[in-house]
């Protein structure tokens, strides 16, 4: 008989103890990933089927790359949040300033995404240098259990 788990019940299988550190990492190895495909935008598309003979049309959204990869970047900006050091807060500081007049500065949508991405990825590059400091990315290479 198949019994329902609800949610907060779920064991997976395996490892089940994720620290904070396999978390981190693990999102700054989505965020290389996601950094060697082409940047393009969001666009709407139509998919054809065929079910018992008739033939449907699907329409769905493929996401704006560049959306994905910036928010990945914010995401893992906020997991680091408590770690930050006196060099980190000083750096956020100055790219948020830069990231305001940037976009005061910016015209339309598709003059500031450029812009936008730019600075970003100098945000993740100082991510980077504070992961450095804090040894995080020192010891097992990414994959290791033990």
């Amino acid at each position: 008989m198949t019994q329902f788990i609800g949610a907060e019940d779920y064991q997976p299988i395996g490892e089940t103890n994720i620290s904070f550190r396999q978390i981190v990492l693990e999102h700054y190895r989505k965020i290389t990933q996601l950094s060697c495909v082409e940047f393009r935008g969001g666009y709407w598309t139509e998919k054809q089927r065929t079910s018992g003979g008739a033939t449907f049309s699907e329409s769905y959204y493929v996401p704006d790359s560049r959306e994905v990869f910036v928010n990945s970047i914010n995401m893992l900006h906020d997991l680091l949040l408590p770690l930050f050091d006196k060099q980190m807060e000083e750096e956020m500081e100055r790219l948020e300033e830069e990231y305001e007049k940037e976009y005061e500065k910016a015209q339309d949508k598709k003059e500031w995404k450029p812009k936008k991405l730019e600075l970003k990825r100098e945000l993740f590059q100082r991510l980077c240098l504070l992961l450095n400091r804090l040894r995080y990315l020192e010891g097992k290479s990414f994959g290791e259990t033990t």
